[in-house]
């Protein structure tokens, strides 16, 4: 599997879009827990009233949930990357050459479903990363209270990732696969709030 990743290393090392996007995701990581960390140090904290109300969103019983949480909005480039990667194996047939090579199709599919894997690591990674600095900056005491937030984040990264990698295989051109990704997203928003408005009304007749 090592000679399979190192493969894998080979064909997006020098790819733009793969360092472009990367940058992007990391960078983006960082500026917008920065952004609503600053908001809430310098403007919502200066709010008249809001000495009476003691929630810190970065403090370290919070910055597990808070990191996770305002990550969530930008987990969708990892798995658009990941995405364009494999539908390019398509596009330029080099999935053929790779077989061709002695690659079994398993193999293949395997270390696409491993790649996937380690993007989620790397953004859960990130995560942490970026909680235990709001979180020092914060001025709290350290706490593992509430990172289970962080297995959740992982858990969606992951499912993103691996629904990327479904699309990129099934449908194999990259602007219908991303077309079909974005529509399985908004589908899922949707029946998720259907979901939960029926979740409330059974507690609420119940």
């Amino acid at each position: 599997m090592i000679n399979l990743l190192k493969i894998e290393w080979l064909k997006i090392k020098n790819y733009t879009a793969f360092k472009v996007m990367m940058i992007f995701f990391i960078v983006g990581v960082f500026a917008l827990n920065y952004i609503v960390f600053t908001v809430n140090k310098n403007i919502v904290n200066n709010v008249p009233g809001a000495g009476l109300v003691s929630f810190s969103p970065y403090n370290f019983e919070n910055t597990w949930q808070s990191t996770s949480y305002a990550t969530g909005f930008i987990l969708l480039l990892p798995a658009l990357l990941l995405l364009m990667l494999f539908t390019n194996e398509y596009t330029f047939k080099t999935h053929r050459q790779n077989i061709i090579d002695g690659l079994s199709r398993q193999q293949f599919i395997s270390v696409k479903i491993i790649m996937a894997i380690i993007f989620a690591l790397v953004s859960t990674l990130l995560v942490l990363i970026s909680a235990l600095i709001f979180g020092f900056a914060s001025g709290s005491t350290f706490s593992f209270h509430g990172i289970l937030f962080v297995g959740y984040f992982f858990l969606k990264a992951i499912s993103y990732n691996l629904i990327a990698v479904l699309f990129s295989v099934l449908v194999k051109r990259t602007g219908f696969a991303i077309g079909i990704f974005f529509i399985y997203l908004g589908s899922e928003n949707i029946v998720s709030q259907l979901l939960n408005v029926l979740c409330m009304k059974l507690k609420r007749d119940s």
